[in-house]
């Protein structure tokens, strides 16, 4: 009996909280009251036990019918994309089960494929490009935000609000409004998916100091996909796509006898000015098969726009040696023969990234979207620097701060992510779970690895030797971690590069321990 009545007393503190409201005020801009809901029945009573079992009884029917909604992905993976609160805080005040991309949309990268954005108002878009990717990843609006702030394309709000209805005629016909996407934070509108990590109640965060377990790096992940972007804006997309995707045509490198055929042409600052078949250039060369990231310009903080695999091919210095590069040239300009998309790459970032004529990807001809037969793979940048279909590479002496050369973006690079799981995704509590991911600094190289599980407070940091890490590739991190019990908690990844820049707004992503 005594311990019934303390628990049915610690139930009724509970209740008077619920029902008092001790919580931080104004945080729902669309809850219900609870009178509203489930009825007034504080009292009268006739007896303190009467009041205890009704208040003990209206608590456990509030508990049950905000409780976080539990969802199995069609990959088979289980997610609670809100904590369990213990007071029904998180969905009964801030209504979180219903806010956020992720209450309507499961998968952003199909759902970005559907859309028509030509459509959309007086909006001018080609079709999407493809997100999925063989990592795991899902997109959310803040890789969006990354992609879209960081291009001259139009804003991410522009085009959601467009979307969705300006008007809220999308979002009021499910029942929603602006705050089903926003919240109020610092006297600002935000992103309800970039702040719920730091408002919802029950996660418990967990200090470097005493998370237990040690990151553990490689580079010898290879992926076995490499992305492409078709982005349909110039003749050469337009005949490489057409070819891949509608005429189904397959390279075939030992009969069709393009390597006989297709030049390069070296001209510029050097002593002998040469045209190449390709043919020549793998006689004259050595071959090599190595391994070199190619990510793209505008890859996400976290995103899946990257990949690591083997190439075929020959080295551009090797080339350059062949025609005698002047001592006192700095810059070469690769060209396709339709001369579009022109950006230039420095001479002296060869000797530490190196630059390759790839005719290979994972043992495999490039296929016509890659640029069949060739593409210029540069190290230390972005693939916005390479060059599909590579027919003319022009060297000259430009002062390279005047050649309009296009680094990673700041707000993007050092990248790092948590690659093969779900937002909210449940786990064992019983046993060790291994997170896995990648860092990379473009063309500065990564210093550090470091994991945080107290939303950014402190972080654990593995130290990475230069000395052992190639700067042309990603590193592939893991981390074993056994939960401390059952509950709520994030993870974070960011990387520091060599100038001491730490990765920007890190993604973060939510655990469930069961």
């Amino acid at each position: 009996m005594k311990k019934e009545t303390t628990r049915r007393v610690a139930a009724l503190a509970l209740a008077l909280c619920v029902c008092l409201g001790c919580c931080t005020p104004a945080v729902a801009e669309n809850a219900q009251t609870d009178s509203a809901v489930y009825g007034n029945d504080i009292g009268p009573f006739e007896t303190w036990e009467d009041a205890w079992n009704s208040m003990y009884d209206r608590t456990q029917r509030i508990l049950e019918e905000n409780k976080p909604e539990t969802t199995t992905l069609s990959n088979g993976v289980t997610v609670q994309r809100t904590p369990d609160d213990g007071r029904a805080f998180n969905n009964r005040i801030y209504n979180a089960d219903n806010r956020g991309c992720f209450a309507c949309h499961e998968d952003l990268n199909t759902l970005v494929m559907g859309i028509e954005f030509s459509s959309i108002g007086n909006i001018s878009f080609f079709e999407h490009f493809e997100l999925s990717n063989p990592y795991g990843i899902d997109y959310d609006i803040g890789m969006c935000v990354d992609c879209h702030e960081g291009s001259t394309s139009r804003p991410i709000a522009d085009i959601i609000h467009a979307y969705h209805g300006s008007d809220n005629r999308a979002f009021s016909s499910m029942g929603g409004d602006c705050w089903s996407c926003h919240i109020s934070r610092d006297g600002e509108m935000k992103l309800w998916d970039e702040q719920k990590h730091r408002v919802l109640s029950g996660i418990t965060n967990v200090r470097s100091d005493i998370l237990e377990g040690e990151i553990t790096y490689t580079q010898d992940v290879i992926t076995g996909d490499v992305f492409t972007l078709g982005w349909i804006t110039a003749e050469t997309d337009r005949e490489r796509v057409l070819s891949h995707y509608v005429e189904d045509m397959t390279p075939d490198p030992l009969t069709d006898g393009v390597y006989d055929s297709w030049t390069i042409d070296i001209s510029g600052a050097v002593d002998t000015p040469t045209v190449f078949t390709l043919s020549e250039l793998m006689e004259k060369c050595e071959i090599v098969t190595t391994t070199m990231t190619y990510a793209c310009y505008l890859n996400p903080i976290g995103g899946g726009l990257i990949a690591n695999p083997q190439i075929t091919g020959i080295r551009l210095k090797d080339v350059f040696d062949l025609v005698g590069v002047h001592e006192d040239a700095t810059v070469y300009w690769p060209y396709d023969a339709k001369k579009t998309n022109l950006k230039p790459n420095f001479i002296d970032h060869l000797d530490e990234f190196g630059a390759y004529i790839v005719f290979e990807i994972n043992g495999e001809p490039l296929t016509y979207e890659e640029g069949y037969p060739v593409q210029l793979w540069v190290g230390g940048t972005t693939a916005h620097n390479c060059k599909k279909k590579l027919d003319q590479i022009v060297i000259t002496t430009d002062d390279p701060q005047s050649v309009g050369y296009l680094p990673a973006l700041d707000n993007l690079c050092p990248a790092a992510a948590i690659t093969h799981f779900k937002e909210g995704q449940i786990i064992s509590s019983e046993e060790p779970y291994t997170f896995e991911g990648y860092v990379f600094g473009y063309e500065y190289p990564v210093t550090t690895i470091e994991i945080s599980f107290d939303k950014g407070a402190t972080w654990m940091v593995t130290e990475l030797p230069q000395e052992e890490i190639d700067p042309s590739q990603w590193v592939y991190w893991y981390f074993e971690w056994m939960p401390p019990a059952p509950g709520t908690y994030t993870i974070m990844v960011r990387s520091t590069d060599i100038r001491g820049n730490s990765t920007p707004n890190p993604i973060s992503y939510l655990i469930n321990a069961r």
